[in-house]
């Protein structure tokens, strides 16, 4: 069994244990991945709005928790850590309310007799974000 480890980066004490995904159990998060986008790429605007609202006060809710996590695994000061997570969830309320106009076709000139820019949901993306 492979395992991680977050050790707290001021103290070096264990903060928790992970153990590694298999193969199969990858598989069957990216089945999912891909079942759950099935559904999602129909839902209207208002409804993302509504999700990355949702998330939103999730990360507003929880920004003292989410300080007090990132403290513990990376040493960010714990008003860094609160600060990032509200700004997270500024990002989440300006997509919905700016993502519909991001979205939107755009019509183009062209030699045909109509062209355009559309911008269509493609699938799950998989992100490894440094801290």
């Amino acid at each position: 069994m492979i395992e991680y480890r977050t050790l707290n980066p001021a103290t070096g004490q264990l903060v928790r244990r992970y153990e590694a995904a298999g193969e199969k159990a990858v598989e069957r998060a990216l089945r999912g991945s891909w079942q759950a986008f099935q559904d999602y790429k129909t839902w209207s605007f208002e409804q993302r709005a509504e999700k990355l609202t949702a998330a939103a006060e999730l990360l507003e809710d929880r920004a003292s928790r989410l300080g007090t996590l990132m403290a513990e695994e990376m040493g960010k000061p714990l008003a860094e850590g609160r600060a990032e997570a509200e700004k997270c969830a500024w990002a989440c309320r300006y997509f919905a309310q700016h993502g519909p106009s991001y979205l939107t076709p755009e019509e183009r000139p062209s030699d045909a007799g109509r062209s355009l820019v559309r911008y269509d949901p493609l699938g799950p993306v998989l992100a490894i974000m440094p801290w």
